[in-house]
């Protein structure tokens, strides 16, 4: 019988449990939101004293409250709440992250084509294209390389036909996925080739946060086009730009 009613005074374990976790959550987030407004625990304190003070102390506040500047209605009505506050610290952090992640929405980039007269060397001519992000961009700037140049004297160099499957951005490295007339229309010079490669990788790294381009055909890597090795990310050839004002 003794045993019986000691058994109904225990407590159950897992009660004990969720009122410890409890406690030390409320503990954790004491400390925390201590950390991120140090003058919490001051203003607490602050208050009992107010009260202890009585009159005297309230006339010094009115008087200080006279000379300082007009307060925000939040804190006529004693300030934002805690769980405000919570929301304000996480929102805050949040806008911090998304301004470090900002991206132009329209980009003015280099499309390199070639030139009349101009041997071993790519011309260039200016366009506006909508960016927001580097992957936006490489599909935007592609269409225009492909669409061709519009002054008279400049030629396209990519090959007749070719069209862009799809594109994308990965670690600073622009994928390039192009139809089968990629290779099926180019000719086999040395020079063109160079000028091909060159004029789309000096045109999408001119895209900021893109560094070198791979190529794909249909989906299928390719590590050689020509006498060109693609086995590795092409960067920008400085060598045959001349940058045209």
């Amino acid at each position: 019988m003794i045993n019986r009613i000691r058994k109904k005074k225990r407590r159950p374990p897992l009660i004990r449990f969720v009122a410890i976790v409890i406690f030390l959550s409320l503990i954790g987030f004491l400390i925390f939101y201590s950390i991120d407004n140090p003058g919490f625990l001051n203003g607490f304190f602050d208050r009992g004293e107010d009260r202890e003070a009585g009159s005297v102390h309230t006339e010094t506040r009115i008087s200080t409250e006279e000379a300082a500047p007009a307060e925000s209605p939040e804190d006529d009505q004693g300030g934002p709440s805690l769980w405000q506050r919570i929301i304000a610290f996480f929102k805050r952090g949040s806008d911090i992250q998304e301004s470090r992640e900002v991206y132009p929405s329209r980009l003015s980039v280099n499309i390199y084509f070639a030139g009349t007269g101009q041997e071993k060397i790519l011309v260039t001519e200016k366009r506006q294209i909508i960016a927001g992000n580097p992957g936006n961009a490489l599909g935007n700037v592609m269409h225009e390389l492909l669409k061709g140049p519009i002054v008279s004297y400049h030629f396209p160099v990519i090959p007749a036909g070719t069209i862009l499957l799809g594109s994308r951005v990965n670690d600073g490295i622009a994928e390039v996925d192009l139809s089968q007339e990629f290779l099926e229309n180019s000719l086999d010079t040395r020079i063109l080739d160079e000028y091909i490669i060159y004029s789309i990788a000096n045109t999408v790294t001119s895209i900021p946060d893109i560094n070198g381009v791979t190529f794909f055909i249909e989906g299928k890597r390719i590590k050689i086009y020509g006498n060109i090795d693609l086995s590795i990310p092409i960067i920008r050839n400085t060598d045959l730009l001349i940058e045209e004002q």
